[in-house]
């Protein structure tokens, strides 16, 4: 099962939850943009919160600043979250400058203020479970989504809230976490999407 849960941990690995959650973006509705255009943007974000952040791990792993890709203790976490905090702010100030894509800086905002909140709580020695908070934000933002355009993805949401479910056993399984990472995890990456939905659209 160690296997499984460690498959888990990577096929949901937070790193890829953007481009999942802009796929699911563009899959519900066009919003008026061509579909090669669709392409080039998801591209562009699997390029800048994916393919860069794997070759800034691979450089901080050369110089030792951290011991492993997986960067699981509290001090390796901090450069790795500063950088997607920053990286996901410029994306999603730069997507409030398209108006068919103003919803979708809300997913990116909303993540780079959730991880201002987990480096906040690096420094109070706490590791909130980042696995968490991705799905969290996933379901909210689909949420946030559904509520906004008035679409029904009620088994969509399902299908998530399950996955969500399955990735923290897995967490905890594998001993990464406590229930407690794992709840405030969840709880970060919920809130921050919803409080940024209010912000942008209420």
């Amino acid at each position: 099962m160690e296997k499984f849960h460690k498959l888990i941990s990577v096929v949901f690995h937070p790193i890829l939850l953007p481009v999942a959650a802009t796929l699911v973006f563009f899959m519900l509705n066009n919003h008026g943009i061509e579909r090669s255009i669709q392409f080039k943007i998801i591209f562009m974000i699997a390029i800048g919160t994916y393919i860069v952040p794997i070759l800034m791990l691979f450089i901080l792993k050369r110089r030792n600043l951290i011991q492993s890709l997986e960067v699981k203790t509290i001090n390796e976490r901090k450069i790795p979250v500063i950088f997607m905090t920053i990286l996901f702010f410029i994306l999603g100030k730069a997507f409030t400058n398209i108006p068919n894509l103003l919803f979708l800086s809300q997913l990116f905002l909303g993540c780079s203020l959730a991880l201002s909140i987990a480096y906040f709580l690096f420094i109070k020695k706490l590791k909130i479970s980042l696995h968490m908070c991705g799905m969290a934000s996933f379901i909210a933002f689909a949420m946030a989504y559904s509520i906004e355009s008035q679409v029904n993805i009620t088994h969509f949401l399902a299908v998530l809230f399950t996955l969500a479910g399955i990735v923290a056993n897995a967490r905890i399984k594998l001993q990464e976490h406590s229930i407690n990472e794992i709840i405030y995890g969840f709880a970060t990456g919920f809130a921050t999407q919803f409080l940024v939905f209010g912000i942008l659209w209420i």
